[in-house]
């Protein structure tokens, strides 16, 4: 079974949606951050790079649902399914083009997570919906609501 799962998420074929509250308003369209991504293997306590020599191929699509604001804060409520799993994907990519996740203490100064941890005291990333394929052929869907 593992490694039946194991050669899906290598070719691609288990989807992986999350809801994520971030920083700023986000577009409302529609968008692909197709940004390559560089985790240092077995460095768990390190930041992604993007963009950088080495990186992988990293694709996540991104559908803003709604803007919200929060005292002076304008934060963006968005859907993010990824169709690769690099380490802290989102987070690297949404921090990159100037949306870090809200209370993200790796992708946001100090002063930011400070201040987001009276909205949240987790990272605002929730991973809601996983599909894959079972070992007897049968599409499974796995749904967790916020």
């Amino acid at each position: 079974a593992y490694h039946n799962l194991d050669f899906q998420l290598m070719e691609g074929s288990i989807d992986r949606e999350y809801q994520v509250l971030c920083h700023g308003f986000w577009s409302r369209v529609a968008c692909c951050l197709d940004l390559p991504v560089f985790a240092l293997k077995g460095a768990v306590t390190r930041r992604s790079q993007v963009a950088t020599p080495g990186a992988r191929p990293a694709r996540s699509d991104v559908k803003v649902l709604s803007h919200l604001s929060f005292g002076s804060r304008a934060l963006s409520f968005a859907h993010i399914s990824i169709q690769t799993g690099r380490r802290h994907q989102i987070r690297a990519q949404a921090a990159h083009v100037g949306h870090p996740v809200v209370s993200d203490s790796f992708y946001t100064t100090p002063s930011t997570f400070a201040d987001d941890q009276t909205l949240s005291a987790d990272c605002f990333l929730h991973r809601y919906r996983l599909s894959f394929t079972d070992m007897s052929g049968v599409r499974r869907e796995v749904f967790m609501p916020l």
